[in-house]
């Protein structure tokens, strides 16, 4: 099958790889895997040739998990998700616009400002909507803000009012919660919990 539409294909910056350790992930994965990885983030040329290869016509760009939601600095988190969209609008969308569209990062750290940045991606860069993770890390590596919190409720008035459906990638799981929001208490203690703080989970 040809023209096909692939949805939340992970991609990421060298800003933001600049701000994870992934030396965990390597011990589990192997560093050959990992490398293998990092190069199909950031390869657009062999993006491209996969996606022909595929029948892919169009791909629509995610960050990575964590993302901007796994920086504990809230400041740091603000800046990060517009460089990101930045850099992602231009180096991917801008120069393909018939292969390449995205889904924004945005700050939950700063519900008011991630719904800034939502206005501002949708209507001045064209994204297709935002990616959030299944929650967000807030006062530590060892904490989480949850998407169903109070908090984040002027992040989804803005997605409603724009019309805009978000996507949802899950977190890993850390020893402080095991339960992926406060309404399911249930999935607490699930079998196959890892025991370690949030780190990215490369996906090409």
């Amino acid at each position: 099958m040809r023209d096909k539409i692939a949805l939340e294909e992970h991609v990421s910056t060298e800003a933001m790889n600049a701000l994870w350790d992934d030396a965990g992930e390597a011990s589990g994965n192997g560093k050959d895997y990992m490398d293998w990885v990092e190069e199909r983030l950031l390869d657009i040329p062999k993006r491209l040739r996969h996606m022909d290869e595929c029948g892919i016509a169009t791909t629509i760009l995610s960050m990575t998990s964590p993302g901007v939601q796994g920086i504990v600095d809230a400041d740091l988190a603000v800046s990060s998700a517009k460089d990101t969209n930045d850099t992602i609008y231009r180096t991917f969308v801008e120069p393909y616009p018939e292969q390449f569209a995205f889904f924004a990062c945005v700050r939950l750290q700063d519900p008011d400002a991630a719904a800034e940045e939502l206005q501002r991606s949708v209507s001045v860069l064209g994204a297709k909507g935002a990616l959030v993770n299944g929650y967000t890390n807030v006062g530590g590596t060892d904490a989480a803000r949850y998407l169903d919190e109070p908090e984040n409720d002027p992040f989804w008035a803005k997605a409603a009012e724009l019309g805009f459906r978000s996507t949802f990638i899950p977190g890993s799981p850390f020893r402080a919660s095991y339960v992926s929001t406060r309404a399911t208490p249930h999935w607490s203690g699930r079998p196959g919990h890892s025991d370690t703080r949030p780190r990215r989970t490369r996906c090409a």
